[in-house]
């Protein structure tokens, strides 16, 4: 039996660009193609994704994978010392559990009530959070999180207000609001952006999260707009004029479509992927696309606009997406524009 690489993707719960990034880098090359030129996955196929998978889930980079896989890179021990360090993590998530269920029995064994928000977030961690983030992921919520929950719920409430009192998300009250909840979210997340689009996934798609969080949808949908109408704010305050004004109201309406494309960037980068990448070259069109859909195609205002994105800390900031995501990002599109160019000289 033999899978397309689409079908092959709906299975696994892989993506096509993935298997494609695979395929160019040599990792997963597919065992035929059919008449039309599609890849054809077997089962041999089938059975080295599935080792690639595990492997990658022990945080071995692809590198790595392909030396494992091939018989020429690291030895056995080198897996069990990556598993060993697997397992340290979950006996590290399991403790912090088995803490936060200790104070609970602590609670009632004391004939007390226990604190609504502990109770609450033992359930989560034992229930959806860990369907959307690795051990490491959260982790990392929970370290950073110390000191700054109190700070979250201040301001979350302070947004709740203002959304409650009919304000705009773009008064001056709520973009500074905006800018404080940006920064909290970079204590918390760091700059990862696949971080950042999985805590937004999860509220938008588990209903129970708001009463761990206290962020409704109504309220995450006021804050993403607060955190849009800042950042436009910036670019009027360094380009101003009739152009980016008539950006604003596409900006606003694109902005939560940046996120996803911000965290794939991430994940490339990471991976290696070359810019000629297939999977590299599908993110710079869409990338492209997006970036025109808001600004238009004044080449002028494409560079005052990535000037700003260079020179102004406070637009950048909270993104998740660092130079080298960026940076391959520019490469593949540079290439497409190379291309679009020769394709339009040979016409001529």
């Amino acid at each position: 039996m033999l899978l397309k690489i689409g079908e092959l993707a709906r299975r696994t719960g892989l993506t096509v660009r993935t298997l494609h990034h695979y395929d160019a880098i040599g990792l997963l090359r597919p065992s035929a193609r059919s008449s039309a030129g599609y890849r054809m996955y077997d089962r041999g196929d089938v059975a080295r994704l599935h080792r690639i998978q595990a492997l990658r889930r022990l945080d071995i980079p692809l590198a790595e994978v392909a030396a494992l896989l091939d018989g020429g890179g690291a030895e056995l021990e080198t897996v069990i010392d990556q598993q060993i360090v697997a397992l340290d993590r979950q006996l590290a998530r399991a403790a912090d559990l088995r803490g936060r269920l200790a104070t609970l029995r602590d609670h009632i064994r004391a004939k007390e009530e226990p604190v609504l928000e502990d109770w609450l977030a033992t359930l989560a961690m034992m229930n959806f959070y860990d369907r959307y983030f690795t051990p490491e992921e959260l982790a990392r919520l929970q370290r950073n999180g110390g000191g700054h929950d109190r700070g979250f719920a201040e301001l979350r409430e302070q947004l709740r207000e203002a959304m409650d009192a009919g304000e705009t998300p773009g008064s001056a009250r709520v973009l500074s609001l905006a800018e404080r909840w940006i920064a909290l979210s970079v204590q918390q997340m760091g700059s990862d952006a696949r971080l950042m689009h999985k805590v937004h996934q999860l509220h938008q798609q588990e209903p129970d999260v708001p009463f761990i969080t206290g962020i409704d949808a109504a309220l995450l949908d006021y804050i993403t707009r607060a955190t849009a109408e800042f950042r436009f704010s910036l670019y009027e305050r360094h380009i101003g004029g009739a152009a980016v004004a008539q950006a604003r109201a596409p900006f606003l309406r694109h902005y939560v479509e940046w996120p996803a494309l911000f965290a794939e960037a991430r994940e490339l980068q990471e991976q290696g992927a070359d810019p000629l990448d297939p999977a590299a070259l599908d993110l710079a069109r869409r990338w492209l696309a997006l970036f025109i859909a808001i600004w238009g195609i004044d080449e002028g205002l494409h560079q005052q606009v990535l000037a700003v994105n260079a020179r102004e800390p406070a637009l950048m900031n909270g993104l998740g997406i660092d130079d080298a995501a960026v940076g391959l990002v520019r490469a593949s599109i540079a290439h497409l524009r190379t291309q679009g160019k020769n394709t339009s000289h040979e016409k001529r």
